[in-house]
């Protein structure tokens, strides 16, 4: 922080500074309409930089001003970890600005030089904050993260973790033993030994798993992280851009027996991350992602291990599939899925599409023998892309599905009820 900066953010040091009235309409509005002015200008940038403009710019305008930030606790909530171990005069004057809200702590490194000042940074100021720490974002190397021991964090519930590098040991989360309330977990890196050296055996409490990783990792890798937090688990998204056939151990775990997953309402699984499907038993799962696949890759085909998963009782209401390949499992997935109110299709145009011909024409509730697909539908929005060359026949199946679901209804010959479709989305021009 700048020395300037430090004179603006030290205690008292806006004690008795006022400037000139002015009578322009800027200085007249009340404090909650300045409020929210600021708050919008500084929504463009980085959080870890919101005290920092918040002191050096907009306080620095008039005592107006200066008077409606310290009156804006929300623009003192995201403070920077470099300046709690460095400046902890300056931390207790932020801390009391916020009004005890909830504060974000944040460690950004963005280069080398960056990664050893926070290395270096003595962590004994840390506690003023801790117990007030509702989220925690790092952008790191391991060196870093293994140097953090174990912290106080009573009411953390977001945790956000960039990791560049290979994890050095398998307690890399260690920090976190001591956060009771832990909710959500995200962990983005390019690392290949992450599964390897992350366990959360020791948290869990744990929501909503976030995996953004570049490299490929072993099923049952994946498996044993999600069964570290099996009981609480109800949102998971992974994010991978391994390819199928990049993974040499995509086969089933010949000894892993079904992890059960009691309240997972929500499950986004891309390229060959589908085949968890096959290890799992989520009753509560209602909303199913699954993207970029490829049938010719190794573990490409997602309804292959879609298909066993859904067996006869399940609760299905959204299904996304964006670039997914067509597959034979594909109709027989469809089947069984009845009770979906949300559909979502973004072709892969390097393969056939899904939404097909064949497809339309049983997704139309006619009023003879066929019972419709999808009868239960309220929205659906269907991307083919600007290369296909869409047949005129498909497009006249588009319009007879949207007239056949203009409203509630039975179908006389098969009896199935169709209900009313609301929202309905049909793209030929995206990508």
């Amino acid at each position: 922080m700048k020395r300037s900066e430090q004179a603006v953010c030290a205690p008292g040091a806006w004690e008795g500074k006022r400037s000139a009235p002015d009578d322009t309409p800027v200085y007249r509005l009340p404090y909650e309409i300045l409020s929210e002015i600021f708050l919008t200008f500084l929504s463009g940038a980085p959080k870890q930089k919101w005290i920092r403009l918040a002191s050096s710019t907009i306080a620095c305008v008039c005592a107006v001003w200066r008077a409606a930030a310290l009156n804006t606790p929300q623009l003192w909530l995201h403070i920077n970890w470099l300046d709690v171990c460095n400046t902890p005069q300056l931390i207790h004057a932020q801390l009391l600005r916020s009004r005890g809200l909830p504060i974000h702590l944040i460690a950004i490194a963005f280069n080398g030089r960056d990664d050893q000042q926070l290395i270096k940074a003595p962590l004994t100021n840390l506690g003023v904050c801790l117990p007030r720490c509702k989220s925690l974002t790092l952008r790191i190397t391991y060196q870093f993260l293994a140097r953090i021991p174990p912290l106080d964090l009573p009411f953390l519930r977001n945790v956000h973790l960039t990791i560049r590098r290979r994890l050095p040991r398998q307690s890399a989360l260690d920090f976190l033993a001591h956060a009771p309330q832990l909710r959500r977990l995200s962990i983005k890196t390019s690392s290949d030994g992450l599964l390897k050296t992350v366990r959360l055996a020791e948290r869990p409490t744990v929501t909503t798993l976030v995996l953004s990783l570049t490299d490929a990792h072993p099923i049952i890798f994946y498996l044993r992280l999600i069964g570290d937090c099996a009981s609480t688990l109800e949102q998971l998204f992974i994010d991978t851009q391994a390819r199928c056939d990049e993974v040499g151990q995509v086969s089933h775990p010949k000894t892993h027996r079904y992890t059960l997953l009691p309240r997972l309402t929500r499950a986004d699984l891309s390229s060959y991350t589908h085949l968890l499907l096959r290890f799992i038993t989520a009753p509560c799962l209602n909303h199913i992602s699954l993207s970029r696949t490829n049938l010719s890759q190794k573990g490409g085909d997602p309804f292959a291990s879609l298909l066993p998963f859904l067996g006869s009782a399940n609760v299905v209401e959204t299904l996304e599939l964006r670039s997914v390949w067509m597959s034979p499992h594909f109709l027989p997935c469809v089947k069984k899925l009845g009770g979906v109110t949300a559909l979502m299709v973004e072709e892969n145009p390097d393969s056939k599409p899904l939404m097909s011909v064949e497809m339309m024409r049983r997704m139309i509730a006619w009023d003879d023998d066929s019972a419709p697909l999808f009868p239960q539908l309220d929205s659906i929005c269907v991307r083919y892309g600007a290369a296909y060359d869409m047949p005129d026949m498909l497009s006249g199946l588009w319009f007879d599905f949207a007239v056949s679901r203009t409203e509630d209804k039975v179908c006389e010959g098969s009896g199935v009820a169709v209900k009313l479709l609301h929202d309905y989305d049909l793209d030929f021009s995206w990508g």
